[in-house]
C-alpha cells in the first residue's frame, strides 16, 4: 500500500477540474477573469455523498492563491503566469505543474484548445490528465446565488495514475483516478465556475454564494 498522504477522491477531483478549466484566463495574466479575488461556496455532489466546497482566491502579482475546502480538508494551488503559459504548485508534498490556456480574448462560441496537467508525489506516484476542451455556448444560468451570463465549456479528460513500483490503490480510488470523463462546466467572467457537471452523473458543482 502507498503510505505518503493522498488527496481525498473528492478533494482531488476538484483540484483536476479547476487545473484544467478554472484558470482558462491566467495565460495572459487575466487573473481577475475567471479566478477573481471572491469567496465562492458550492453543493458539491461525489459518489452519493453531498458536501460543502469552499473556493477562495488571493491575487499577488502576477499569481494567484487558490484554496479549495471539502468537509474541513483544505488544499491550496498557488497559479503564476510564466512566458509559456500558467503553472500551478500544489502545497504539501505533492507538486503540480500545467500546460498553457487561452487568453480571454480567445473566449468565443466554437473556439477549443488542449491542456495537460501532471502531478508528483513522493515515493513516485504520479498523476497525468490530458484534456481538449470547447467553448460551446454562451448561456444564461440560475443558481441560489444568482443569474450569471457564462461560458458553457465542454472537455473531455484522459486521467492516468502511476504508482511506484509494490504500491496498490484500494479499487475505488483506483477507478477514479484511471478513467476517461466528460466535463460540461459554466463560467462567468468576475466570478468562476459557476456550475459543474460530469456525464457519467459522479460529480456535480453548483454555486450556492458568492462574496469579495
Amino acid at each position: 500500500m502507498i503510505r505518503f498522504r493522498l488527496l481525498p477522491p473528492s478533494l482531488l477531483t476538484c483540484t483536476l477540474s479547476a487545473m484544467l478549466l478554472g484558470g482558462a484566463a491566467h495565460a495572459a495574466c487575466d487573473t481577475l477573469a475567471f479566478f477573481p479575488a471572491v469567496t465562492n461556496t458550492y453543493t458539491m455532489k461525489s459518489s452519493g455523498t453531498t458536501s460543502t466546497v469552499t473556493v477562495s482566491n488571493r491575487l499577488s502579482g502576477n499569481s494567484v492563491t487558490s484554496t479549495t475546502t471539502v468537509n474541513g480538508q483544505s488544499n491550496k494551488v498557488v497559479w503564476t503566469c510564466t512566458p509559456a503559459g500558467l503553472s500551478a504548485k500544489l502545497g504539501g508534498t505533492m507538486q503540480m505543474s500545467t500546460g498553457s490556456f487561452p487568453r480571454l480574448s480567445d473566449w468565443k462560441v466554437g473556439y477549443h484548445w488542449n491542456s495537460e496537467a501532471q502531478m508528483a508525489g513522493v515515493g513516485g506516484m504520479k498523476v497525468k490528465s490530458t484534456s481538449v476542451s470547447r467553448i460551446a455556448a454562451i448561456e444564461s444560468v440560475t443558481t441560489p446565488a444568482g443569474t450569471f451570463t457564462t461560458y458553457r465549456v465542454e472537455t473531455d479528460t484522459t486521467t492516468a495514475m502511476q504508482l511506484p513500483p509494490g504500491s496498490k490503490l484500494p479499487p475505488s480510488m483506483a477507478k477514479a483516478m484511471n478513467r476517461s470523463t466528460h466535463v460540461v462546466a459554466w463560467y462567468a467572467v468576475g466570478v468562476g465556475a459557476i456550475k459543474e457537471h460530469m456525464e457519467d452523473g459522479q460529480f456535480d458543482m453548483l454555486l450556492i454564494k458568492t462574496a469579495k
